[in-house]
This record gives C-alpha cells, structure tokens and sequence, in this order.
C-alpha cells in the first residue's frame, strides 16, 4: 500500500505514549518491541523471531498499548513494574483485600473490572471511594440486577466518577420477562437503565447467559464481569493480552474496482501475533500472583481488529449495507480459524495450556465447538496453546498512534476530518484537526478533484441499528467479547434507547452500552 507521510497528531500521541529514551519514530518502537519479544525463543531462533515479529509490526500487527509501552523497559529505580496485560477482573470479596488488589494492579497500568453483586450492601461506598494511590486507570463496577442496591448504582453520576464505568448484569430470564411483561419489575428496571443512558451514557448491559454460554472454559469458571471496555469476560482474578490487527493494510489496489485482501498477509499477521501474545504472557510483570496462576492456567489471549471503518471503503463497500457486513463476517472469520490453528501449532510446540479438556472444550455450546471440523480434529489431537483467543478491543490509541489515525476497532470512520481532544501527560487538555486514513489516502492517490463515494459511511450516517448488526455480524467468531457504545442521535428518546438494549440481547451480544451525542460535556463532540 502507497505509504502517506506521517500527521502531526499521530506522531505527537506516538512520542506522549509510547516512545521511550532514544526512540524518535514508530519503527525504533517496533524494533525494541520485537527483540524484547523474541527474548522468550530459544536462543539460537531469537535474531529470526526479532525480525518476524518486526516486520509484522510494521505491517499492522498492532500489540496493545501496555506492551508498546512497557515491553522491554526496565523502569527507573524504586518505579513500580507496569504490566503488559491490558485487562483484569478482581473479586470484590473479601472486602478488606480489595482495595489493595486494585491499587497494586492499577498503579501496575491495567484496566480493573469489578464484580460488587456478592458484596450484600456498601455497593456505592466501595466504587466511589478507591483506595490511596491507585493511578487514574480506568475501572468496571459490575453490578447484577437483582442486587439491592440496584436502584441507587443505576442513578449514579457519571460525572462524579470519570475513570469508572458502570454494567448491569442481566440473564436470558431477566430479558425475557422483560420482553413479557411491560409492567413488570424487569421491564421498570430496564426502563431505568435506559433513562441513565439517555442521561448520561451509562450504565452498560451484560447479557451473562450469552457470555456464560460461549465460554470455552465454561464448564469450570462462571463470568460475572469483564475489563473497563468491555472486550474480555473474565473470571476472578483473570488477565488478557490484546493485540489488533490493522485491516487497512492487508488492502490490496485500495478503491479500484478489483481492490482485494491479501488473505495470506492476513494469515502471516494472524499467527505471528498469536506467538507475540503468548510471549508476552511469560514475560510481563504481575501484580498479584493469583492473577499470575490464573493465567498459567488459561493462557488467555485477545487478538482483534481495528480499522474496519476505513479498511471497508478501500474496498469499495459501505459499513452500512448488507455487503459491507458480509465482507467484516468474512474477515473475522479468517482471523478467528488462523487464530485458532495458531494454537494448535504452539500447542504442539510448548505444550497446551495446563487445564485444557477437549471434551469440555468442544462440547456445545462453547465457541469451540463450532469451529470447522478439521480444526475440533486437530484441537482434540495435540490441544490448545490458548484457552481464548479473540476479542475486539477500541484499540483507539494505538490506531492513532500507528495506524495513521485509523477508525478504532470495528467502528466507522468518524468523519474525513476532525479535531480530537486528549490530555497531555502533564493533564492539560489538547485539541489538534486530524484526518481519516481512508480520506488520505483517497486524496493521494485521487488527488482533490475527486470527491470520495456518496457510499462511505461517516460516523453520524450509520444508524443504531447497522451498527448492532455490525456487531452482530462479528459476534459469531470472537470468542471474547467486542467493545462497543452504541453512538445515537441527540434527538433519542429513553424510548428508543431501551428498544436497541433489547434488539442488542435478541441479536445474541455479549454486551452493549449506548452513548446519546450530547448528553456529556466534551464527550463524542463533532
């Protein structure tokens, strides 16, 4: 693909967020990255590996943002160790542990999810107090909706906790009776939920039968909770790795009408980070050793997407339309069987995770279960490196700062240009125009007397409901989760908002939270 110069916007969040001493552009990050993650080969393999995993790198396997940052630096005497992993979900119980399991993984840089409903009351002083010297991280408080204290964790501001992100737990039988009786005790909580997002954004949903039912280790772990963002169901004390890959640079003769995949680019990507995840599992730092046993046991990874917004319109299809669609399916499949066979072939190599069953793994309904026969074949032969494998992740950061400003994760491209606002690492707020990668890259090969097709899909053109069945689209081949705000019109009603919580549990999500444009200041502003 025709290479663009670099925007000002990207370079600059590259060098706040990633860039360590001596490191000037993406490529001296790629190179430090990939030799601190071939530390884990044998040595001998370590200078061939080092170069794989650089050249994947710079073709748009994307790590995520912990281990751009932190693999392969030592911090500065008496710093705390940071973590590689993105995400982790803590027990709340016992209470007197709490505070400093979350302090110890959240000055360690990742993201906590929190799952209060065993805790019988104190629900709202616990998520609103956090403990001392914890880093401003972002955190999920998970709450069930037949908790007590529902009402109250419902009602409450999101202004007043801004790294705190709030789901309601819900069963197929909370939905269902829900759907049956609108004046019943489900339909007026569900009412209430609907109001708060109207209002304010959150909270989200969790549809728990659906995670519990695809979970590939569902016969020994029950998932209540999941990471701030909403990718990762996890158990207690469980960790992810996440990794995205870049689809815009698997386009090949971007905009043409013969534009295409380059399906074996994909595959290379595929299981080059496959093998990058699971070394960083064994070489990043853990903040508590529960969490360090968890993930021995499980090996859990997260390899995803970001730039399907832009990767679409280089293909000529819009995000919006039944095609569209048909061709993300056909991408997260890809990914989703080259991940899986990726496993097999590590599993081979070093061994299966240590608690894998292939009768557990491959009974109905886990996710496993549903893959090609050949690959439930090879599964049941040699096992699985990887008790999970895939999960869609924002991947916002890192899109900006590597992907040329990429649509993030599997979201549309928000507009051909821009102005972006962040905090700087001092915490003074920034703004800066940016453009879209597809609309600059449209511009360079196009030049500006062509205007891009009326087909391409901005952000505010794509309604509530082509985004749900995007989702629904991908959902049948991550067996995660995938991250997703539904981004409605001003205009929406609480109404309208309870409607598309419903329709998000019947198209069979694992979760969803929608944002009304508006409802918060500064937030998802044009």
């Amino acid at each position: 693909m025709q290479s663009l110069p670099v925007q000002a916007m990207s370079l600059r969040w590259y060098q706040e967020k990633y860039a360590q001493p001596g490191e000037v552009l993406p490529c001296d990050t790629h190179r430090r990255v990939a030799q601190a993650l071939a530390q884990v080969e044998p040595v001998q393999l370590r200078g061939r590996w080092a170069q794989r995993f650089e050249s994947a790198l710079r073709s748009g396997l994307l790590p995520g943002g912990r281990i751009m940052a932190g693999v392969g630096v030592e911090p500065a005497a008496g710093a705390y160790r940071p973590t590689l992993m993105n995400c982790f979900v803590l027990p709340a119980e016992p209470e007197s542990e709490l505070p400093r399991r979350l302090r110890a993984t959240l000055r360690a840089g990742g993201g906590v999810g929190v799952d209060y409903s065993d805790l019988a009351e104190a629900v709202a002083r616990s998520i609103e107090h956090p403990p001392r010297g914890c880093r401003r991280a972002a955190q999920m408080a998970v709450l069930r909706a037949d908790h007590p204290e529902i009402e109250a964790f419902i009602a409450a501001s999101p202004s007043s906790h801004p790294h705190l992100t709030r789901a309601v737990a819900v069963d197929d039988g909370f939905m269902q009776a829900a759907h049956r009786d609108p004046n019943g005790a489900a339909s007026a909580r569900l009412r209430a939920i609907a109001q708060a997002a109207w209002a304010g954004g959150e909270p989200g949903l969790l549809f728990t039968s659906r995670v519990q039912a695809d979970d590939n280790l569902g016969a020994r772990e029950t998932l209540h909770a999941t990471n701030p963002c909403g990718e990762q169901p996890l158990p207690p004390f469980g960790a992810c790795a996440l990794a995205s890959i870049d689809l815009t640079r698997v386009v090949q003769g971007p905009f043409a009408p013969q534009a295409r995949v380059s399906w074996g680019l994909l595959a290379s990507l595929v299981h080059v980070g496959v093998r990058a995840l699971d070394n960083a599992l064994d070489i990043t730092h853990w903040p508590l050793p529960q969490q360090a046993r968890e993930m021995h046991a499980t090996r859990r990874i997260g390899l995803g997407i970001t730039g399907l917004g832009d990767a679409l319109a280089l293909l000529n299809r819009s995000y919006s339309a039944p095609q569209g669609r048909e061709v993300a399916a056909q991408l997260m499949r890809f990914i989703a069987h080259a991940a899986y066979r990726a496993s097999v072939r590590l599993a081979r190599e070093r061994g299966p995770y240590p608690t894998f069953e292939a009768s557990a793994v491959l009974q109905l309904p886990r996710y496993a279960a549903r893959l090609p026969a050949d690959l439930r074949q090879a599964i049941r032969r040699h096992g699985l490196r990887h008790s999970h494998l895939l999960a869609i992740a924002p991947a916002a950061s890192i899109s900006v700062a590597f992907g040329d400003n990429v649509s993030s994760g599997l979201e549309p491209i928000t507009a051909a240009q821009w102005q972006r606002r962040w905090q700087d690492p001092e915490g003074r707020t920034c703004s800066a125009w940016v453009q879209s990668h597809a609309h600059r890259l449209w511009m360079s090969i196009r030049g500006l007397a062509d205007e891009p097709a009326q087909g391409w899909d901005w952000q505010e053109r794509v309604s509530p409901e082509a985004q749900l069945a995007m989702v629904a689209a991908l959902a049948p081949h991550v067996d995660g989760a995938i991250s997703k705000t539904l981004s409605v019109p001003q205009a929406t009603t609480p109404e309208d908002i309870q409607a598309l919580l419903q329709t998000a549990w019947r198209l069979g999500l694992k979760g969803i939270s929608v944002f009304r444009r508006g409802s918060r200041p500064g937030v998802l502003v044009s």
